[in-house]
Formats: structure tokens, C-alpha cells, sequence
């Protein structure tokens, strides 16, 4: 605690970065008149016109068709540290208030700060979360101190936040050799450096620019029976983009004994394509084994299938009452294994195939429209609270991709405490 009284505070350098990198730069225009999200200001309509600048501040602005007059915006931003031999991560949250025709208020607060020794542990100094918490807020009056990452029911996911981080990195020695980088963005900083300084395989990881490969191997682990396949990319040249289609691609090679040490089938140009060409053929002798079996009545399977059925009430039956709402788009938890099939039937991956449904951690979303169309499948961890996968059709980026995304950070509190109700 007498190290964070001598951790400085936020710039005005820093200020003028956070207000230009991490908030929406918008003209909110109609017919008759347009105005600035980042300044205020009011200025003559725009026509046709997909971005402009404003007159005043100079903002380059996205031209957006709306009778909007205020827009308010609380962001998160993330500052790197180093003191006493500790990596500090510092997390703030910063509130905009913008008016039409008047100016833009910003106000900047820290709300969670994370410690980190050489030996990788973690302490938390954080504000207090509000009795009402599970909306998401903090007590910015409260004062920051030493807190346990359980506290009000929360998990560690609450103070692991995943945010921008400020130019000026101050970054350990020690995670500097081990390869840390802030171009390494597919995962909260915290959470790298923690295992970086305690995991070899991560080490690797991060040295070869795999940063996708990494963040999959921080969530599902996995990583000595992919070794050779992510050497042999490596080695080629190979970057490893979607690395959770990539995992489940090498599967199914080794589903169908293709050779997993050539780099013709490890190092796909088109991913996409290989991955559900494979997968397609899995679903065809998998429907002809399921036709037989059912056919031929055999007793073992069925128990077998009951006991799957077993298995998943029992860990995600709490589950099964939860509905995400977003404009005309709402979310639900596959109730049953044969919803995987169908899902998976409908929308052409492999959510069944895989068996997603064994996966403990893992919970499954089917997104759908108000006429009950689907328009997306939605991969939900339950350790970290982040959406891991959000696949339309035939492994498609939905265009409803935002929607949906800002549909389960609003719900993610809600399925937090239901987690922790269970946990409790």
C-alpha cells in the first residue's frame, strides 16, 4: 500500500490519449442540423456524407443519421507500471457525458489495480463494488485497498479487465526475456504476465507470435498434444488466427488419421473451408453410424447417450432459465444434447459434432430473431465470463456480430451470479 501512494497519477498526456483512442468519434446529423460527440459543437448538415470533421475541435467524425442529443459513455483503459519490483496493472474507467451544444465533460478514475510478483502472484487494491453491484459499477468514492477477488460473490473476472492499454509501458525485466509484448492483445495483459512468469508452454506461445494459439491455450489448455502442429506452423511461417476453428480442425484430422506432422494439412490457405469441408464429412458417417445404431437398438449406446444427457443437466441444468434480450436478437442456453444436433444441423458447424456439450466450462447460446430464425451460435466461458466463439451459419461472422456481443456484456452479470449462487 505505501508503493501505491507513489504510483503517479494519470497525465494530461495520458488524458488527451484516452479521450481520442478509446471513445466513439461520431456526428449525430439530420436534416437540418449536425453535431459533435466530441466537443459539442454545432455545425451545418451533412449530405451523404459517410465521415467528415468537424469545424471546431477538428475531430474526424463517423457520420451517423440520428436525432440523438446527448450520448454518455463509460470506457475502460489500462496503464502499465513498474515499482518496487512489481508489475502494476492499473485499470480506469472514464465517463463522457456529451450534449448537443454544450461541452463535453470527461472525468477519469481508478478503479482496480493489479500487482504482480516474479513468482506470478496476484493482489488485488481495488474500490468497493456498490451493494447493487451486478450491474456492472464501481464506488468511485470508496477508496482503494487491498480486496480478495471473491468479494460480494464476484469472481477474479471482475477486477481482470480487458481494456486499451496507454502508450508508455512500463513492463518488467523479467517479462521482457519471457516475451511480453503489448501487441498481444487477444487476452487481459494481467492474465499473460501472470502465466508468463510461471508457464513455459505460454513462453513459447508468445515467442512465436502465436498470440491467438495463446490466448486458446490460456483458456482451454491443450497445448502438448497440439505441440508439434503449432511447431510445424510456426516453422512455415503460418499465423494461427482463429485458433479455437484451428483446434478444432486438427481434431478432425486426427479424426479422419490425415497427417497432423505435414504442413500441406497443419497450415490450411483457407481455414474456413478445409475446417468445414472436414466437418461435413464427420456429420455424413457420423448420421449413417447414429441411422445403424438406432436401427440395430443397441442398448449400450443409448445408455451412453442418457448418461451424456445426464451429465449436461447436471451441469448446466441452473442455466436453463436464462434469456439475453438485445433489440429484436435474444439468447438462450441449448436446453438438451439433441438442441447441439440440431443446432449444429442447422446452422452447418460443429457445436455437436465436437460435443461441445461435454465441455464443463463451456456454455452454449442459441441467438435468434424475433421470428425464431436463428442467426447465431454463441461460445460462453464460464471461468473467464467472455464469449469465446460467436458463429453464424456455416462458421460465418454474423452481421449482427456488435449486437450480439453487447447483448452478452450486458447479461454477463447476470450468468456471473448465477455461477456464484451455485459455487456459494
Amino acid at each position: 500500500m505505501r508503493l501505491a501512494q507513489q504510483l503517479p497519477p494519470l497525465s494530461a498526456a495520458q488524458q488527451k490519449w484516452a479521450r481520442r483512442a478509446i471513445f466513439t468519434h461520431a456526428a449525430f446529423a439530420t436534416k437540418q442540423v449536425a453535431w459533435c460527440s466530441d466537443c459539442g459543437a454545432i455545425f451545418a448538415p451533412i449530405d451523404n456524407d459517410k465521415r467528415c470533421v468537424c469545424p471546431k475541435c477538428g475531430a474526424k467524425l463517423k457520420v451517423e443519421r440520428s436525432r440523438r442529443l446527448k450520448l454518455d459513455e463509460n470506457v475502460y483503459f489500462t496503464q502499465l507500471s513498474v515499482i518496487g519490483g512489481y508489475q502494476v496493472v492499473r485499470h480506469y474507467e472514464a465517463r463522457r457525458y456529451s450534449r448537443r451544444g454544450q461541452a463535453t465533460h470527461h472525468t477519469y478514475c481508478e478503479v482496480v489495480q493489479e500487482w504482480i510478483d516474479e513468482c506470478g502472484h496476484r493482489t488485488y487494491i481495488a474500490r468497493t463494488i456498490p451493494c447493487w453491484g451486478f450491474s456492472g459499477g464501481w464506488s468511485w468514492c470508496s477508496e482503494m485497498e487491498i480486496r480478495q477477488p471473491t468479494s460480494y460473490g464476484y469472481a477474479v473476472g471482475k477486477y481482470n479487465i480487458w481494456a486499451n492499454i496507454c502508450p508508455g509501458a512500463e513492463v518488467l525485466p523479467k517479462l521482457r526475456k519471457h516475451g511480453y509484448t503489448v501487441r498481444c492483445q487477444t487476452i487481459a495483459p494481467s492474465t499473460i504476465m501472470a502465466r508468463l512468469l510461471t508457464d513455459n508452454n505460454a513462453e513459447t506461445l508468445i515467442k512465436q507470435r502465436q498470440y491467438s494459439m495463446l490466448a486458446q491455450y490460456i483458456r482451454h489448455g491443450g497445448y502438448s498434444r497440439l505441440r508439434h502442429a503449432i511447431n510445424i506452423a510456426t516453422r512455415n511461417g503460418y499465423r494461427i488466427k482463429d485458433a479455437s476453428m484451428w483446434c478444432d480442425y486438427i481434431e478432425l484430422l486426427d479424426y479422419f488419421n490425415i497427417d497432423t506432422h505435414n504442413a500441406k494439412y497443419v497450415c490450411p490457405a483457407n481455414l474456413r473451408y478445409e475446417h468445414d469441408k472436414l466437418m461435413h464429412r464427420k456429420r455424413i458417417i457420423e448420421e449413417r453410424e447414429r441411422v445403424a445404431q438406432e436401427r440395430r437398438r443397441n442398448l449400450a449406446q443409448l445408455e451412453s447417450c442418457a448418461k451424456a444427457k445426464a451429465q449436461y443437466k447436471k451441469h448446466k441444468g441452473r442455466f436453463l432459465g436464462v434469456v439475453l434480450t438485445q433489440g429484436a436478437l435474444h439468447a438462450s442456453v441449448l436446453p438438451d444434447v439433441k438442441a447441439f444436433m440440431q443446432e449444429g444441423e442447422a446452422m452447418r458447424h460443429c457445436v455437436f459434432t465436437n460435443e461441445y456439450y461435454k465441455r464443463k466450462d463451456c456454455l452454449i447460446f442459441s441467438v435468434r430473431d424475433n421470428k425464431d430464425n436463428r442467426v447465431a451460435t454463441v461460445e460462453f466461458n464460464l471461468k473467464t465470463f467472455e464469449v469465446v466463439q460467436c458463429r453464424g451459419k456455416a462458421n460465418s461472422r454474423p452481421k449482427e456480430y456488435d449486437e450480439i456481443l453487447k447483448m452478452f456484456q450486458q447479461g454477463t452479470e447476470q450468468i456471473r451470479k448465477i455461477q456464484q449462487y451455485k459455487a456459494s
